[in-house]
Order: structure tokens, then C-alpha cells, then sequence
């Protein structure tokens, strides 16, 4: 595993990951992330196979404003949702879009362990989503393990992470108020160290990994304005594993 730092600028500042996301969290949904939009577009188009079988419970692990959980909430099959993040102004965000019997969100500091999982949820649940979070993460064997432990057999977990190709390039990051780049630390995490790690933790990958990039102009046309510059680069990647039955 490599660790990567952009260059920064005069007008860019370095603060830790969840200051930086209780930062971001005004604007996280609205300021033309191309990633992120990528990123919904692969869990969008993954969600109705996953989830075609009644799901008891289901983990956003990391669920920020709740993007992922918006598009949970439309499965009436599924019958409970906890959303969990470390950041209380991406939670505020969160309980102030979505209200359903059904969802569950909890401040959890995954880095940490802290409350305990395991004090907070099922003995074992069906599901786990976690996208674009491994990033900020230096132990994809702790991730991975933490998954394994909370799933029953023959639950299964999506995963997604910033490419390799674009994280050379840039990290998660937005500008503040003041037109200020706020940066935070970023781990690259490459594909092979995903598999491999998931592969460790006892988890079965259950197809090819998927890679997305914007495909053409009018794929980034749709995506918005800042996506022209990332036309044929790898930029995200996704990977759903299964714990053995």
C-alpha cells in the first residue's frame, strides 16, 4: 500500500478526515463531485441484483448524508437500515433528508471501533455497503475483518474506492467558503490490495472487480462541468464479496 499526498498550494489547507467531512457537509451533495456521482451510478446499477431477495438488515458503513440509504429506503423488503458514520454534521445532513421507521443512524468512528459495533447492531446482519470510505483508512485488513465479523453467512458486502489512476492524480478534497482547498489524508488503495485483503478476511469475491471512468463527452456532459477533464481515466472501482455459507 502506498500513501499519497496531492501537492498543495497557497490557498489549500490539510485538516484531519472527520473535521474535514463535518466541513463538507453543507455542500457534499450539491458541489459537482464527479467521483461520487460515478460512485452512485455503480451502487444504482448494482442495488436491484443485490437486494432481490428480503434483506433483514442492511449496514451503510460510512453513509455520510445518506445517498446510498436514500436508495435502501425504496426496497420495502429490507427491514432495517443503520447508517453509520463518524461525523455528526454528515448524520445531521442525513436525519434531515430521510425519515423511516426502518433507519437507524449512529455516530461510529470506524478507525476506532468506537462505540463497539457489536454493542449497536444485530448479532449479524445481511448486508454492508461502504462506498468511497476505504480511502481514508490505513488498515484494509482491520476494514475487512470488522465486515467479516458483523455479516452471517452468506451475507454479502460492496465496496467501492477511488482508482489507483485517479488517485495519483487527486484525493478527496473541496473547496470551503473562502474559495480554500481543504485536503485531508488519503490512502491508495490499488485493486489487487482490496482483493487480496477481502480474500484474507474469509470473504469470496463474487464477480470481476468494476471499473468505471467517464466513458465520453456526453457522459460527462451529464455529470457536470467537472467531469470533461477525467474522459478515459480510471477513476473508481467496485468489488462485491460474499462470507461463505
Amino acid at each position: 500500500m502506498s500513501k499519497y499526498e496531492s501537492a498543495v498550494s497557497e490557498q489549500s489547507i490539510s485538516v484531519p478526515v472527520l473535521e474535514a467531512y463535518e466541513l463538507w457537509a453543507k455542500t457534499y451533495d450539491s458541489d459537482g463531485n464527479v467521483l461520487q456521482l460515478l460512485d452512485t451510478e455503480l451502487a444504482y446499477e448494482l442495488l436491484p441484483n443485490l437486494l432481490s431477495q428480503p434483506q433483514e438488515t442492511v449496514v451503510d458503513l460510512g453513509c455520510g448524508t445518506g445517498r446510498n440509504i436514500e436508495k435502501l429506503l425504496q426496497y420495502p423488503s429490507i427491514g432495517r437500515v443503520f447508517g453509520l458514520d463518524g461525523t455528526p454534521a454528515m448524520l445531521a445532513e442525513a436525519r434531515s433528508r430521510m425519515q423511516d421507521p426502518r433507519l437507524t443512524l449512529q455516530q461510529y468512528n470506524i478507525l476506532t471501533d468506537s462505540p463497539p459495533i457489536t454493542s449497536f447492531l444485530p448479532s449479524s446482519v445481511d448486508a454492508v455497503i461502504s462506498t468511497l470510505v476505504i480511502e481514508h483508512l490505513p488498515s484494509l485488513p482491520a476494514f475487512f475483518d470488522l465486515s467479516c465479523k458483523i455479516l452471517r453467512s452468506g451475507g454479502w458486502l460492496l465496496v467501492t474506492n477511488m482508482h489507483e489512476d485517479m488517485g495519483a492524480k487527486t484525493g478527496a478534497g473541496f473547496y470551503d467558503e473562502n474559495g480554500v482547498r481543504v485536503r485531508m489524508e488519503k490512502f491508495a488503495h490499488t485493486e489487487e490490495e482490496v482483493l487480496n485483503a477481502g480474500l484474507a478476511s474469509g470473504l469470496e469475491l463474487q464477480r470481476p472487480p468494476m471499473i468505471r471512468q467517464v466513458k465520453n463527452e456526453e457522459h460527462a456532459q451529464a455529470l457536470g462541468a467537472r467531469a470533461g477533464k477525467w474522459i478515459g481515466i480510471n477513476m473508481l472501482y467496485g468489488m462485491i464479496f460474499v462470507k461463505p455459507k
